[in-house]
């Protein structure tokens, strides 16, 4: 054998491998004597690092939509309350100017009907306030801040104070109002001859007065219960149970022609009905006082609350 072929046992060792290859295409090839893990490099590390970041972003930014969720009620509640209270202020100049006409005596029909617009519009507004201020502060699942919502409480008080006040007057608004509407049927006397030319004249009268009780009994039934109604009422119920008894003798006397008898009972029905009537103005005076009284120290509370409320 030639002396130019390098006998070492490395090249022995490659020339027998490769052989080997020769036969048998599928086996591995050796790794390079550097062969190991690939090192961990600056890509790797860095990508680690974003991903941290990004969730530690996430984190803070759902720490911070959680914490915001108190402000956020908060301000919702608040721009209720805000308009609540901006409603009852619309309507109070309504509600103060329908004091006079509805418990003036002298005003008619129509214009207690127009009165009736702002009194509703007034004790809608203070209802609506009622009901907001009645509902509870939103709850917050345990553990996250709510002293934005704690801030409420104060205000939420004031509104039911203010709210309720309101009502009360609303409350007084409508019976008057209801009173008003009904006492228009109440002891409408009609026409009283002082004599009867026929007996059909005596009959019609005597349908015509039966009528009236009947009305007023039924307008009395239907009144507002108020203490300040009290003597009204009173007087008309002695007045309607005097007239069962005058009806039948003034119809007699018609009937007899007893001009002198027919005078005097149509004289005492039209001042005994005067004189109820006039136990009606008073208690629409009383009404009317009170009403007065109550708004001109309402407005300077409501005044308060309204600026207690937009200072937030």
């Amino acid at each position: 054998m030639s002396d130019n072929h390098d006998k070492s046992p490395s090249s022995l060792l490659d020339r027998f491998e490769g052989l080997a290859r020769a036969h048998n295409p599928s086996a591995p090839t050796p790794a390079p004597d550097h062969w190991g893990p690939p090192p961990v490099g600056r890509t790797f590390r860095w990508s680690v690092v974003v991903v941290l970041l990004g969730l530690a972003a996430a984190s803070l930014g759902v720490g911070w939509w959680l914490t915001s969720i108190a402000d956020v009620k908060a301000t919702e509640r608040l721009d209720t309350y805000t308009a609540s209270v901006a409603a009852l202020e619309a309507a109070l100049p309504g509600a103060v100017a329908a004091v006079a006409p509805l418990t003036d005596p002298a005003s008619p029909p129509d214009i207690i009907e127009g009165t009736v617009v702002s009194i509703r519009a007034f004790g809608s507004a203070s209802a609506e306030l009622s009901r907001i201020a009645a509902e509870p502060l939103p709850r917050l699942p345990n553990g996250l801040p709510d002293e934005a919502l704690e801030d409420l409480i104060p205000v939420r008080n004031e509104l039911g104070l203010i709210a309720a006040r309101a009502g009360t007057i609303a409350d007084r608004f409508v019976k008057v109002a209801e009173l008003r509407l009904i006492a228009t049927d109440l002891f409408v006397i009609p026409d009283l001859p002082l004599s009867a030319e026929s007996p059909e004249t005596a009959n019609n009268v005597s349908l015509a007065l039966a009528a009236m009780v009947a009305d007023s009994a039924a307008v009395l039934a239907e009144l507002p219960n108020d203490p300040l109604l009290e003597e009204f009422e009173a007087a008309a119920e002695a007045h309607l149970a005097w007239l069962k008894t005058w009806q039948p003798e003034y119809v007699a006397a018609l009937r007899r022609n007893n001009t002198t008898t027919a005078v005097t009972a149509a004289a005492d029905l039209v001042a005994n009905t005067e004189t109820v009537m006039a136990a009606l103005d008073r208690s629409l005076a009383a009404f009317g006082d009170w009403l007065s009284t109550e708004l001109d120290a309402f407005t300077p509370g409501l005044d308060r609350t309204a600026v207690l409320v937009r200072s937030f």
